[in-house]
């Protein structure tokens, strides 16, 4: 477990990447996304959990939690149930303390039970969110079930929008020689969607952990794409902007290797000047800019 500023970043147990490279082909995986307590008490605030596990028997593999609240108890539970050789199926079933203030009637534990259960027994079918894309590049019908507003703020491309509000009075838009795959916030009305729809004879698959997890894989390879800066440093340095801009002139004048000024430090501002200000073309001071923040 580490402390990352606010975030608490926890994991248990083996990860998946870590299975794969044992040769475990029997594994399973999800994603959640719940509160860290009631929702309707001030404070609560998202937890991005993932639970690896054994298919078909369930056996608890490993885990791991990212938040600002509440992360350190729901990973010492997971990692209890790993030492106790525990199922998801006796994780949906586990009595932990509650109150308003520190949990949900259901903890997010058990609602990670819930969702690898659901998935195990077959009342429910998921797709990872990295596989969505190709999918829809394919030719596959793409459900967005959230609200316009939801869905105005971003998506999956390719989904076509229909509410869950409005998904039984709509069903002669729904393909019924295709398989659906139907997405929301973070899984949970995707898979009520899906329930809905089976009922009515169509095939469905719900995209595990929904445009969070989507958008959080996103960030991951965009990040990964950006270009190399060395150390952490905040700064205005042109040379540095134009790095992080994707520009291979990282050179000074002198020919040398640029390297970002510390904070603090007057050199992007030039000789004797302030960094809190700058000359303009016309001569006169005028604030700088907030200075920026890299990473390597």
């Amino acid at each position: 477990m580490a402390k990352v500023f606010d975030l608490t970043a926890s994991s248990t147990g083996y990860s998946e990447k870590r299975l794969k490279q044992m040769g475990r082909s029997d594994i399973r995986s999800i994603h959640i996304h719940p509160l860290s307590h009631a929702g309707y008490y001030p404070g609560a605030a998202p937890l991005d959990l993932k639970l690896i596990f054994e298919a078909p028997g369930g056996k608890i593999l490993g885990a791991q939690i990212i938040g600002t609240s509440g992360v350190e108890k729901r990973v010492d539970v997971i990692a209890t149930a790993i030492s106790a050789g525990m199922t998801v199926f006796q994780l949906q079933d586990l009595e932990l303390a509650y109150a308003p203030p520190f949990s949900s009637a259901k903890d997010p534990v058990n609602m990670a039970g819930y969702v690898a259960s659901n998935l195990l027994t077959g009342l429910a079918e998921a797709v990872s969110v990295s596989e969505i894309d190709h999918i829809v590049e394919q030719g596959g019908f793409l459900l967005d079930v959230r609200t316009a507003g939801e869905f105005a703020l971003g998506s999956i491309p390719g989904a076509r929008h229909l509410p869950l509000d409005e998904l039984r009075d709509r069903f002669s838009e729904l393909p019924k020689d295709q398989t659906i795959y139907v997405t929301c916030q973070v899984g949970l009305r995707g898979y009520l969607a899906c329930r809905i729809l089976k009922q009515q004879g169509f095939s469905c698959v719900n995209v595990d952990g929904g445009y969070r997890s989507y958008s959080q894989l996103k960030l991951d390879i965009r990040q990964k794409q950006l270009p190399p800066v060395k150390g952490l440093a905040c700064t205005d340095h042109p040379d540095v902007l134009k790095q992080s801009g994707n520009s291979s002139d990282s050179k000074d004048s002198a020919g040398e290797e640029a390297s970002p000024p510390l904070c603090g430090s007057t050199s992007s501002a030039g000789p004797g000047t302030s960094p809190a200000s700058r000359l303009t073309p016309e001569g006169s001071s005028a604030p700088a800019p907030l200075p920026r923040f890299f990473r390597s």
